[in-house]
């Protein structure tokens, strides 16, 4: 018997999770195989497959469903005890079972269509299931969409104008529960591969407007059950056809022509025409019967038919009758809680006004009045909508409002000259040709006077406008039917723009040079007329009048004579001047006509040459300057632009030269560059016009700049600086080259960025060899750029002899011995013999004397010699004997007859420092506190000043860290001392060191000096730092002391509430450095936190205080329900750390609202006869009774 039943709830295809407790409250340990049987045990799998029990203990088993079917599924999981020795368990079962509560489709598609018309669609579909197989495919169809679907988007091309007639809206309207199925496939299998995609063929045929779903279930016992969903859109159906309402289209040409130009050319739209002033009154004839329902009834019906009622309708010719559409009618409810003979009517235009409601009878029908308001001249559509329960129908009108009395007008415009053409649609509907004759009146209007318009179809009259002159130009029209005599006038009003150029004229010259051309001038008129002739431009020359016969062209001379270069643009006109038209007089307006004639002009001027070239001769980086003598023949002041071209060339803007006199303009010539190039000054003014001198530029290779002599010690090196400027807006990049690289050095790179207006100062050292000058001790500097040119430096240096080389420092403990090298660099360019010796300074009498007490060389009296540039490492000893700092000098003399350094020495002073360090039994002070907390205390050290070698006892040496100063000994007394200590730390990022006092204690004759000592760790920490004391007489103690720091408290809990399994669910936290820089961090979770929390990123730049901070994510992705994780996250830096507890959470549960009721396999009971209950009870009782 099963232990108990566990219940799985979910949704199709979705899997669920659970997990089953077992206790052993055995003292031994107990051994399970674990394995699911049933019917339905492929829809469980479970972990592990083995299972151990320790004693007194519990295990967790995990059971995952995943159902491929809506049918609930049952089975068992059996626990199945293995032996283990003598320890045995009872086999265990469990009920499995299972309920679908939702279903979710693999996709959803959208479709649309208008009422009563078939719309034929693929559908793909894909196989989710793993396995494939032949799918039956079941349609059920819902009124309306889902709750969470009619958000759905329209199409683009969808507007509120496209749904919504008067207030009835299309995707808004109920469909009737009784309606038939919109939907319809032909095929009830589809066979699918595992992951394979198959095409089907869908129908959809909407009865009324309105939102319908069809799901499409697709089954197969063996593989699984899948949905696929389908959103349909019944709208609008199209317009439908009156024919009774033929006679109120519109009949002449006239109105056809309008209703061609501003309305529709559908057959189904209704038309009139009215005054705009008047008010139109009608009613359309409404059919008893819509042709659009009754179709999609009978397209509706044969779905329903089987294959034999088809094939016996296509052989009796009966499969498109009217019973067919009755027969569609038999299956709706009878019950009908609307009239079908009454329409509710909508209409989407405010100009027309309709009953709200009308009756339409069975067999004749109705008539639908309105009336109709224009609001002036124009083109009216409109919509018409009759809804009821079970037929929508629309209609469509147009009303074009046009006076009786008014014209039809075209407007031309075209330029003086050129002409223009309009076609004119003329419609003609009848069946016959119309010979149309056509009389045009105004001089400007041109046509054919005769044209065919061709029955049944359009043709197009063209009308030509070509202006003689500007202005505005009446005409008319008129066009009359040969047959009837019917007349059409047109009233035509054309304006004469300015004219086009009759030509575009370019002239090409030098300045100060003529060029001439000609152009031929026509008169379109028919009598001579007199033009004047008209420019905008100064440089152009030419006869100010010109008389022309009627139709003919002369030739006219232009002359240009520009005095500065460039491209001049303009229109040189002709335009007769009125009244001056000669011969026979004319009886139309030729005489007052205004005729023009224009042209475009382009000169292109040429420089002219140079009125000298002048040849330039400079160095790069200097300048020269020339002088250029212009003259002024006017008899006023004359001011010339001026500008300068050429690389390095430069001048004043402008110079005034005074009446018939000469003046001097001063030319800057100062190159950049070295080599040839090409100038030029140029002048301008508007009274002499534009001339200019040639420049021959040469920028010749400058001369090298000396800079100060440079003096250094042999073995010593001095340095200077060398500025390089920039004078340009940009940065630019420098060159730098030496010639002699051993006894220069430059400290930088052998490229250097300039920055733009600014400048950069290089180092150079001077490395002496020898002693003064010498072409060894000579650099030649090259700096070269491609923007800032080409310059040079020669620098020269001079050795002197030495004097005191830089000082040697070594330190020893009190009483012990050190060694040390001291090195040194033969800085010659040839080898030499040097002697060595130690001598010690004596502090009574200020001099040298030879001395072995402290220090020690440990190199003999012979000679030594050094390799060129070659270096001597000479070992020496230090012995402190008290604590006071000792000094001394290593000479090396130079021992070589007939050289230029013999007797050359380098001193180097040494000087000794005594330490001294506590003793192992020296027991080390400690200050803690907790981290990111601040800990101020008293340290107090004391120490001997007299301490000398360990011969002899050290009186007092300790250090102490205390809240507060500590008491004296009994018998000591203490005074301010004036001795002198300087104090350090080797950690100074944790910890501030402040000197409080200095104090002499009498009777032991001890040094006290008291601090105040402050800790302020960021990040935990356990390490030993060192207090150095360094007295005025150069002894030096050192006291270690520990300094610990415990973990503070977490900084913060964050909190994650899971979305989901194996997702991500991601909580971030900003962070900052304590200053204002970056600082780089380690980010990471502590040991022990639970695998399913990750940090990223691990490691970066936290940024500076007062940006938005550096941000710093925990993802949390859980794999069980119904645990909470938990982890710790640090976020550490050089000197602060930060500390977070993490905590996960399992998805926030809702209690599920609804169950979808999904068909399940109902046991059918086993085929066989019925037991006789009452025969068997009576047999029973027979045999009992005696």
């Amino acid at each position: 018997k099963p232990k108990t039943t566990v219940m799985f709830e979910g949704a199709l295809h979705q899997p669920v999770f659970k997990e089953l407790k077992v206790q052993n409250p055995s003292n031994k340990t107990i051994s399970y195989c674990v394995s699911v049987v049933g019917e339905d045990h492929a829809s469980f799998s479970v972990q592990p497959s083995t299972l151990n029990i320790s004693a007194n203990s519990h295990a967790l088993i995990k059971v995952r469903f995943s159902s491929c079917w809506l049918h609930p599924c049952n089975a068992a999981l059996m626990l199945v005890s293995r032996r283990t020795g003598v320890a045995c368990g009872s086999t265990l079962v469990f009920s499995l079972q299972s309920l679908v509560n939702d279903i979710f489709p693999i996709s959803t598609v959208q479709v649309e269509s208008a009422v009563y018309k078939l719309l034929k669609f693929p559908l793909s579909v894909t196989n989710p299931l793993s396995n494939g197989g032949t799918f039956k495919i079941a349609l059920v169809e819902s009124k309306g969409l889902k709750e969470g679907l009619k958000s759905r988007k329209k199409p683009q091309n969808t507007t509120t104008s496209d749904t919504t007639i008067g207030s009835f809206d299309v995707t808004k309207a109920a469909v009737p529960t009784n309606s038939p199925s919109s939907f319809w496939c032909s095929e009830t299998t589809v066979e699918l591969a595992p992951g394979g995609t198959a095409n089907l063929e869908l129908e959809f045929l909407p009865l009324s407007p309105g939102p319908r779903n069809c799901a499409l279930l697709f089954s197969c016992p063996a593989v699984g059950e899948f949905l696929q969903n389908i959103e349909g859109m019944g709208l609008y159906p199209e317009p439908l056809n009156l024919s009774k309402n033929k006679d109120i289209r519109l009949k002449s040409p006239v109105d056809r022509l309008r209703q061609d130009i501003l309305g529709s050319g559908s057959s189904n739209v209704i038309r009139y025409r009215c005054d705009p002033e008047k008010e139109l009154e009608g009613a359309l004839e409404i059919p008893a019967e819509n042709p659009q329902r009754v179709e999609a009834l009978i397209e509706t019906a044969q779905h329903r038919m089987s294959e034999t009622e088809i094939r016996r309708r296509k052989l009796t010719g009966t499969l498109a009758s009217a019973s067919v559409a009755c027969l569609e009618q038999v299956t709706k409810e009878p019950n009908k809680t609307e009239d079908t003979g009454h329409f509710h009517v909508h209409c989407n235009s405010k100009h027309f006004v309709f009953p709200e409601r009308i009756s339409c009878h069975p067999v004749n029908g109705a008539k639908l009045p309105f009336t109709f308001q224009a609001d002036g001249q124009g083109f009216y559509p409109a919509k018409v909508v009759l809804v009821n329960s079970g037929d929508i129908r629309v209609y469509e009108l147009e009303v074009t409002c046009t006076p009786s009395t008014t014209q039809a007008e075209i407007l031309f415009s075209a330029p003086t000259m050129q002409s223009v053409v309009q076609e004119i649609p003329i419609i003609n509907e009848t069946q016959h040709d119309w010979n149309l004759s056509a009389v045009i009146q105004g001089d400007a209007y041109l046509g054919p006077p005769t044209m065919l318009a061709k029955s049944s179809s359009t043709s197009l009259y063209p009308l030509m406008f070509k202006p003689l002159y500007q202005g505005e130009i009446e005409g008319e029209l008129t066009l009359t039917n040969v047959a009837n005599g019917t007349v059409h006038k047109f009233k035509l009003s054309g304006t004469g723009l300015k004219p086009l150029p009759q030509e575009t004229v370019t002239l090409r010259c030098h300045a100060r040079q003529k060029s001439s051309h000609t152009v031929y001038v026509h008169n379109p008129s028919e009598r001579r007329k007199t033009f004047q002739a008209y420019t905008d431009l100064d440089c152009i020359v030419g006869l100010h009048e010109i008389s022309i016969e009627g139709g003919i062209s002369v030739p006219y001379e232009i002359t240009a004579y520009p005095i500065k270069q460039g491209i001049y643009k303009g229109v040189f006109s002709f335009e007769s001047i009125k009244g001056s038209v000669s011969g026979r007089e004319s009886t139309s307006s030729n005489a007052t006509e205004t005729h023009s004639v224009w042209y475009s002009v382009e000169i292109i001027v040429d420089p002219p040459p140079p009125e000298k070239t002048v040849d330039l001769f400079c160095e790069a980086k200097k300048a020269l300057t020339l002088e250029l003598s212009i003259s002024n023949p006017t008899d006023k002041e004359v001011v010339f632009d001026v500008a300068c071209e050429g690389e390095g060339v430069s001048g004043p803007p402008t110079v005034s030269v005074g009446p018939k006199t000469e003046a001097c303009y001063e030319i800057l010539y100062k190159p950049t560059f070295i080599g040839k190039s090409a100038g030029k000054v140029v002048f301008v003014s508007e009274e002499l016009g534009e001339f200019w001198y040639e420049l021959k530029l040469n920028a010749e290779k400058p001369r090298p700049v000396s800079l100060p002599q440079m003096s250094a010690e042999l073995g010593k090196s001095e340095t200077t600086l060398i500025p390089v400027r920039n004078d340009l807006p940009e940065s630019c990049l420098v060159h730098i080259t030496l010639s002699n690289t051993s006894h220069f050095v430059l400290h930088s790179q052998r490229k250097v960025s300039v920055p733009g207006n600014g400048k950069v100062d290089l180092e150079v050292t001077f490395l002496p060899s020898s002693l003064g000058t010498g072409d060894n001790h000579t650099c030649h500097i090259e700096f070269s750029s491609p923007q800032l040119g080409e310059w040079s430096y020669t620098l020269k240096g001079q050795g002197i002899r030495p004097t005191v080389m830089d000082p040697v420092n070594i330190s020893c403990s009190l009483g012990q011995v050190t060694q040390t090298l001291l090195p040194f660099k033969n800085p010659l360019d040839h080898p030499i013999t040097v002697s060595c010796k130690l001598l010690e300074r004596n502090k009574v009498e200020r001099k040298v004397v030879p001395t072995d007490e402290l220090f020690e060389l440990l190199v003999g009296e012979e000679l030594i010699t050094v390799a060129e540039r070659g270096v001597l490492e000479l070992p020496f000893t230090f012995r402190p004997l008290n604590m006071a700092q000792a000094a001394a000098y290593i000479v090396v003399e130079v021992v070589q007859e007939g050289c230029e350094v013999d007797g050359v020495k380098w001193q180097f002073p040494v000087k000794g420092t005594p330490v001294f360090n506590v003793s192992k039994g020296y027991q080390l002070p400690v200050i803690s506190c907790k981290t990111k907390e601040r800990k101020e205390s008293f340290m107090e050290i004391v120490l001997d000043t007299n301490s000398t070698k360990p011969t002899q006892t050290v009186k007092y040496t300790e250090a102490a860290i205390s809240e507060r100063p500590t008491e004296l000994k009994k018998g000591w007394t203490k005074k301010e001392s004036e001795q002198e200590f300087t104090f350090s730390l080797d950690e100074t990022n944790l910890l501030t060191l402040q000197h409080c006092s200095t104090s002499h204690i009498h009777l032991p004759g001890l040094t006290l000096i008291t601090f105040t000592l402050v800790f302020a760790p960021g990040k935990p920490v356990k390490k030993t730092v060192n207090l150095t004391v360094d007295s005025a007489e150069g002894g030096r103690w050192v006291f270690p002391f520990t300094i610990h720091s415990t973990p503070a408290d977490p900084d913060d809990n964050i909190v994650i509430r899971a979305s989901g399994l194996h997702k991500d669910s991601v909580v971030g936290i900003r962070l900052n450095s304590l200053d204002s820089s970056s600082i780089p961090y380690e980010a990471y979770l502590e040991k022990g936190s639970d695998p399913d929390f990750r940090v990223y990123p691990s490691s970066g730049q936290l940024l500076p205080l007062g940006t938005e901070g550096t941000l710093i994510c925990v993802a949390y992705k859980p794999t069980l329900y119904g645990k909470t994780h938990n982890a710790k996250l640090i976020v550490q830096t050089p000197t602060n750390q930060w500390s977070y507890v993490v905590q996960g959470q399992s998805p926030a549960f809702s209690v599920p609202v609804g169950v979808t009721t999904t068909p399940g396999r109902v046991p059918r009971p086993s085929p066989g006869v019925k037991k006789n209950f009452i025969r068997q009870n009576m047999r029973v009782l027979a045999q009992k009774t005696p």
